[in-house]
């Protein structure tokens, strides 16, 4: 089992990837075989192919900008913890929301699973200035 340490830094880990935008940072975050479900209820995507086609996805409609973890629990291999994601689309448009999430990690600090909880119709979305 991973010491509180190594879940806490993976989360900080997984943190600087997703506000760089960058898939192969994202995908570094995962054992082999993981499994990303968000938001819950969203079918899993399973292993690396599969997690790297999602956010290549995500990434296309929105260049993330900052995502931050708050109020983080770690109990076990586990980490449950609030987040907020603000992104920027291709027109300027800033993307704003909030949600809860939770990971399994291995004896590695890689993720093996992950469950997000977020609302789509809750993003906030502010157009450019000017």
């Amino acid at each position: 089992m991973p010491t509180p340490g190594q879940v806490r830094a993976t989360l900080d880990r997984y943190c600087e990837a997703a506000s760089s935008g960058e898939v192969e940072r994202m995908l570094d975050c995962y054992a082999e075989g993981a499994s990303v479900v968000d938001p819950y209820p969203a079918p899993p995507q399973v292993g690396s192919d599969a997690i790297a086609a999602f956010f290549h996805q995500m990434f296309a409609a929105a260049r993330p900008m900052a995502f931050l973890a708050e109020r983080a629990v770690v109990a076990g291999d586990r980490v449950a913890f609030c987040f907020a994601m603000e992104a920027k689309a291709d027109d300027g448009t800033t993307l704003s929301f909030e949600g809860i999430e939770r990971f399994t990690i291995d004896d590695d600090g890689l993720i093996t699973e992950q469950v997000a909880y977020w609302e789509p119709a809750s993003i906030r979305r502010n157009p450019p200035a000017g």
